[in-house]
């Protein structure tokens, strides 16, 4: 990890800017690719018996970041189903 403390305070604040950009840009994709495996339910090919099991056990996540995967999923598809947006 590289060392901060040189840093500019203008820099500093718009490298943390610019980071948490690519960190929502990069968890959209990991919600969207949770989606796709819980509706292909790829999940049982690894043993688990849901997408929260696999997201604990195989990927490791912590239980809030798997129930926010969850429900984000669940939100998604309430949008489709009453709105009728298509993904």
């Amino acid at each position: 990890m590289l060392s901060l403390k040189r840093v500019q305070d203008a820099d500093l604040l718009r490298q943390l800017l610019e980071l948490v950009k690519q960190s929502r840009g990069v968890e959209a994709e990991v919600v969207a690719h949770i989606g796709e495996v819980e509706l292909r339910r790829l999940y049982a090919q690894e043993a688990c018996s849901s997408m929260f099991e696999y997201c604990r056990r195989i990927l490791g996540m912590r239980i809030v970041t798997a129930r926010a995967g969850q429900l984000r999923r669940t939100a998604a598809e309430l949008e489709v189903t009453t709105f009728g947006v298509s993904c």
